[in-house]
């Protein structure tokens, strides 16, 4: 994958990095966002409709006062999807250069297992809609591009 990926709003995806998990809360930049790449057992990837931004993106959001990435995680897939799930697996840091105001910030970026028969449904009227996408195919339009290119980091085969 080609870095950095730009979107439209000139907000930049500019690294990927399979940091230890505690390098979250290290001083290089702040880290307010936690991600999840849902795959479901038939291999199907979960996306969901943003309310605000309209676009196709996966789950996850800003962590609270003393959450860490992990507790973040998990609640935002709670909350956005109805989604519990059992574990969370680490893959890294997202690292952005953000505009409005300029700033470097970092994301937490997990995936979880869920079943095929697991219920998800927008949850709390931040996703209008959610969608179940074989992996390899393209997701929805219109897609965040950085969650996309970050999706496809997250599912990569093991080297």
């Amino acid at each position: 994958m080609q870095l950095p990926v730009v979107d439209d709003r000139g907000e930049a995806l500019v690294a990927l990095d399979e940091a230890d998990e505690n390098a979250a809360d290290s001083d290089a930049a702040p880290c307010p966002l936690a991600l999840v790449v849902v795959v479901r057992d038939d291999g199907a990837v979960l996306w969901g409709l943003d309310a605000w931004r309209g676009r196709w993106e996966m789950p996850g959001g800003m962590r609270e006062p003393g959450e860490s990435p992990r507790d973040a995680a998990r609640r935002e897939l709670r909350e956005e999807t109805g989604l519990v799930v059992g574990e969370l697996t680490w893959c890294g840091l997202a690292r952005f250069e953000l505009r409005d105001p300029a700033r470097t910030e970092l994301a937490a970026v997990y995936v979880a297992r869920s079943s095929a028969g697991a219920e998800v449904a927008p949850a709390d009227g931040e996703l209008l809609e959610t969608r179940w996408v074989a992996v390899g195919d393209a997701p929805p339009e219109p897609v965040a591009e950085l969650d996309a290119a970050i999706a496809a980091w997250a599912l990569r085969p093991p080297r």
